[in-house]
């Protein structure tokens, strides 16, 4: 994969997981044991495809469903489910979508498409435009995700004075905040990416504007600055669809403070 595709994906699956949805959102899962056994299902119906040379599009009727419901990020805010309210248990939804979308990724390199080309940049370019559509919907499904987990681990770690950390507490944090750095940078980067198609790129940048804020805080002031300049030019070119949420996600990242899990960086 290439790094624009690599890094958020590896990244927010290293970290905290992977990887909203492009059709109309479905009825979302109510409980953790729902989505757990959605996942099991999808894996099920995207390992018997495997054998038959495909893999399961998130628009073919038998899948649209369980697809929208997998990558549905509102499971974090409207679900009953005490589990959520725990790292370990969050994550581990997170896991099982970073492992589902693996599997696209490992087929496209298991059955490249003839005559695709083998460099980097044409690689790339044939994954997206096979498996485009459901890699930024599992990318999306990540933020939500770690959004979900910024919460979880402000509410953990800032009360706490840091000397108050242990050191493997400590290291813990500083990773988790790396790592989401990185892979949100990643996606709000995505405007620049010259193989994502123009609606893939709405799926990512609504994911990330709608979490710019919590992302944006971990950040200290001149990685924010960083990231801004790094798509100082996508105005040239950019779609009309994509303007809004590229204007919100530029507003936070303006900030100049820096409290909460971005001192512990």
């Amino acid at each position: 994969m290439n790094e624009l595709i690599a890094l958020p994906v590896r990244r927010i699956g290293r970290l905290l997981c992977l990887v909203a949805a492009f059709i109309a959102p479905a009825a979302w899962a109510d409980s953790l044991r729902d989505y757990q056994d959605d996942s099991a299902r999808f894996r099920a119906l995207a390992s018997a495809a495997m054998e038959q040379g495909r893999m399961p599009r998130m628009y073919d009727p038998d899948v649209a469903a369980l697809f929208a419901r997998l990558t549905d990020g509102q499971i974090f805010y409207q679900a009953s489910d005490t589990a959520l309210k725990n790292v370990a248990q969050s994550t581990a939804i997170c896991d099982q979508v970073n492992d589902l979308a693996k599997m696209y990724y490992d087929f496209h390199v298991k059955h490249p498409r003839p005559f695709a080309g083998t460099q980097p940049e044409q690689l790339q370019a044939a994954l997206l435009e096979d498996f485009g559509d459901e890699i930024s919907a599992f990318i999306a499904f990540g933020l939500h995700c770690n959004a979900h987990l910024i919460g979880l681990m402000e509410a953990e770690f800032v009360p706490r004075q840091t000397q108050e950390m242990s050191v493997s507490q400590s290291l813990r944090v500083r990773d988790f905040v790396k790592s989401s750095i990185v892979a949100y940078s990643g996606v709000v980067q995505s405007v620049n990416g010259p193989h994502w198609n123009v609606q893939q790129k709405k799926v990512l940048l609504e994911a990330a504007a709608e979490h710019a804020v919590a992302h944006a805080r971990l950040m200290p002031p001149f990685l924010r600055q960083f990231l801004l300049n790094s798509i100082a030019g996508a105005d040239a070119d950019l779609d009309p669809s994509l303007a809004a949420a590229l204007l919100i996600i530029r507003r936070p990242l303006a900030m100049t403070e820096c409290v909460g899990l971005c001192e512990l960086f």
